[in-house]
């Protein structure tokens, strides 16, 4: 039998080729001259050179007018970065939308804006992704009550169950029927397109009981162009929509969710709470304008290269494979004999590339995913990297732009050069400083290159080569055992507290001035039940280690009682100015936390300008805590990231948490290569962070009329706190009046 499935791969080996074009040499193989065919699913596309170029283009527009703060504020301020969810808004016949970092997060934020209280609930296919693969997060994070139907063979439901599933009681027995999710295509029923009329009715039985129908879209647009429809002529019988753009759209990250103003309004709060807002995208919003205005037309190549395929498989010797019709870019069979089983049959495919050279003149490696009820499937996608790249190879554009531009700083605020740009005040040649906050450092052109020559993979599937680098050089250097590359110090915060209280209704320890406390939205309790007790914040960031201990509840199991399970620090501490917590603090509240059998968390969201403020590693600072979270985004420079570090166990939970909050990007390796670069290049310009904050504190003090009270001992690292010593104006009326133009 063995025999006969080699005979049979070389036949679709043919197939492969014709659907595939050039096939790269890919390293995980750890054989030479292996020919891998990935048909596992579409998110292993990889960004080509036309998209490539747009991301070069949209730094090269910072790097031009980079002293713009506009461009600078988080995701949805900038016009590009409206440009973006205005093209998608335009595109889906909706008012509004909003970038996020995956499709999973589009569609768990969906369920809580739409659910907006815990117990609501929502009716969704029983094979629908949502319900078999995001880990439960609408119950899990939301407190959403899901209600299942049976998913028919065409992706479709019975509506007759649908209706008969709707709560419309008013009793306080019961849940309240919010909300109806349809699936399009629809992944596990093999891309199957749900019909026009089928959408129209569901959206008729929603309105009739005062409920909303959202999509997920993931695949929207091969469902658009199966049926020769524009997305909006699909979309109107919805409230709302997610739509993946790394899928077979070529983008390495990034998801379009769309609905009503106000529904996106909401969706914002909710981006924030999860660990969604990433502050510099604008690389990955120019990604996803390339796969919206330019690659949907490849999709009808998929569409095309999938009927190929099946038709091979239906014309193999010998006759092993039951094959589904393939209506998009997903086909689902089975085998024709229980010899193997699904987890087998794909082993033997990755293994039997030995015996196909001597035919062939290479190895293969057919990969392929198990699948739902004991099937299989395959997506085929365009593989844009191999279209129309120019003779000196797809990162040619990138060196000639760095080229053409010639030497400049590793970040790139640093540059000396004084550019031009209107202001706030639409005022011509004003020249901008900018001191709101590090996390508005934009990349040099050295991390620029870096990202653009970055190899990527699937780091959902912990195959991007560039992520696991970079946590491998994280852990290392933060005397870690293992670490994890997420998007935003929120979402690494979150995660945390997730680990460490495992429980909802466990409890930690914080300042009650800390980032995690004031500003993180209350997220710990929020998505994940987590109580928190608060302890006073002293001037130098610490706490009073008496107090600390009179807040752990060492009482439990008594029923009245929380559990104490953490207790968070914050290194550098931000609202006391940048302040560093000296080791001997660290030493003796990880001393406290054994005793109590408690674990420690730092928010390191900072922790590198302690470290060099010390002069010390970051191990010997980490060495007192159980896990920490160290952003790339602030004075290191990476446009997006955080690193969680921790033990071996700790991440592996961490691992199941990140992608319930919709964190596991997939070619992420375009942004772990930036941050490969803060961690290994930027360090040591943090140094000169600090002598600029000590040095603009001093001309604070300096100035006449004296205006201003600055403690310049407490100018520690890169933030300085000062106040006014006249009362004239509040602080926001001074930075109003600072904002204004001086002539």
């Amino acid at each position: 039998m063995f025999y006969r499935l080699g005979i049979a791969l070389r036949k679709l080996d043919a197939a492969a080729a014709a659907v595939q074009g050039r096939s790269s040499i890919r390293s995980y193989c750890n054989k030479p001259h292996v020919r891998v065919v990935d048909l596992r699913t579409d998110v292993v596309a990889k960004p080509g050179v036309a998209m490539c170029q747009a991301m070069m283009d949209a730094w090269d527009k910072d790097f031009l007018v980079k002293d713009d703060p506009i461009a600078r504020l988080p995701i949805g301020s900038s016009t590009e970065d409206h440009e973006l969810q205005q093209i998608a808004a335009d595109m889906f016949g909706m008012e509004a939308a909003l970038f996020l970092p995956t499709g999973t997060m589009g569609n768990l934020i969906a369920a809580m804006v739409h659910c907006p209280e815990r117990g609501d609930e929502m009716i969704v296919g029983d094979l629908s992704h949502l319900h078999i693969y995001e880990q439960g997060g609408s119950a899990n994070l939301a407190g959403v009550h899901t209600t299942t139907v049976t998913t028919l063979p065409d992706g479709t439901f019975d509506l007759e169950e649908v209706e008969s599933r709707i709560r419309h009681y008013s009793g306080l027995s019961f849940c309240r029927s919010r909300l109806i999710c349809v699936e399009n295509t629809h992944n596990i029923r093999g891309g199957s397109v749900l019909p026009l009329t089928f959408l129209q009715e569901v959206r008729a039985l929603a309105d009739r009981y005062g409920m909303s129908v959202y999509m997920d879209g993931a695949r929207l647009f091969n469902a658009a162009v199966a049926q020769g429809v524009t997305p909006s002529t699909i979309l109107q019988h919805t409230h709302s929509v997610t739509v993946c753009l790394s899928k077979g759209l070529g983008a390495p990250v990034g998801a379009i969710l769309a609905g009503s103003r106000e529904f996106i309004d909401s969706a914002k709060r909710c981006q924030r709470a999860l660990g969604g807002a990433m502050w510099k995208t604008r690389m990955l919003q120019a990604a996803g304008r390339v796969a919206l205005l330019d690659n949907i037309g490849r999709l009808e190549e998929d569409h095309l290269n999938a009927k190929t395929f099946a038709q091979a498989m239906v014309d193999c010797y010998p006759h092993l494979f039951s094959v589904e019709a393939a209506g998009t870019n997903i086909v689902r069979f089975s085998l024709k004999h229980n010899v193997w089983s699904p987890e087998k049959f794909c082993y033997l495919l990755y293994d039997v590339c030995e015996e196909e050279k001597a035919v062939l003149g290479q190895g293969i490696r057919v990969l392929m995913s198990p699948y739902f009820g004991n099937s299989f499937s395959y997506a085929l996608f365009v593989k844009f990297i191999d279209i129309a790249a120019p003779p000196c190879g797809p990162h040619c554009y990138v060196h000639k732009q760095i080229a053409a531009r010639g030497r400049s700083s590793t970040r790139g605020y640093y540059n000396t050069a004084k550019p031009r740009c209107p202001g706030p005040a639409e005022a011509s040649n004003v020249r901008l400083v900018d001191l709101r906050s590090d996390t508005v450092t934009m990349p040099g052109l050295t991390m620029r290159r870096a990202m653009m020559e970055a190899e990527v993979g699937d780091d959902v599937m912990g195959e991007d080569p560039t992520v696991n680098d970079l946590q491998k050089i994280a852990a290392d250097m933060f005397g870690m055992e293992t670490a994890l590359f997420v998007p935003t110090g929120t979402m690494s915060n979150l995660i945390a507290v997730m680990v460490h209280c495992r429980e909802r209704g466990d409890e930690m320890i914080v300042g009650d001035l800390s980032h995690l406390h004031i500003y993180e939205q209350g997220g710990s309790a929020q998505l994940a039940g987590v109580h928190a007790t608060t302890v006073t914040t002293l001037p130098d960031g610490t706490f009073d280690l008496d107090q600390l201990e009179s807040k752990i509840r060492h009482g439990y199991p008594d029923a009245h009682y929380p559990r104490s399970r953490l207790i968070c620090v914050e290194n550098t501490q931000n609202i006391q100015g940048g302040r560093v917590l000296p080791l001997t603090f660290l030493q003796e509240v990880r001393a406290l936390a054994d005793r109590y059998g408690l674990s420690v968390h730092m928010d390191g969201a900072r922790v590198m300008n302690a470290a060099v403020a010390q002069g010390v590693t970051p191990s010997t600072i980490l060495q007192h805590t159980h896990s920490v979270s160290v952003c790339l985004s602030k004075g290191l420079g990476a446009p997006v990231g955080t690193i969680l570090a921790g033990t071996r166990d700790f991440i592996a939970r961490a691992l199941r948490c990140r992608k319930a909050l919709g964190g596991g990007m997939r070619q992420a390796g375009v942004l772990a290569a930036a941050g490969k670069v803060a961690l290994l290049d930027n360090v040591v310009r943090l140094e000169e962070d600090h002598r600029n904050a000590k040095t603009f504190a001093e001309a604070l003090l300096d100035s006449d009329p004296h205006l201003f009270a600055v403690d310049i001992s407490a100018v520690e690292t890169n933030i300085l706190r000062f106040y006014l010593k006249e009362h004239s104006w509040s602080p926001p009326e001074f930075c109003a009046l600072m904002g204004q133009c001086l002539k």
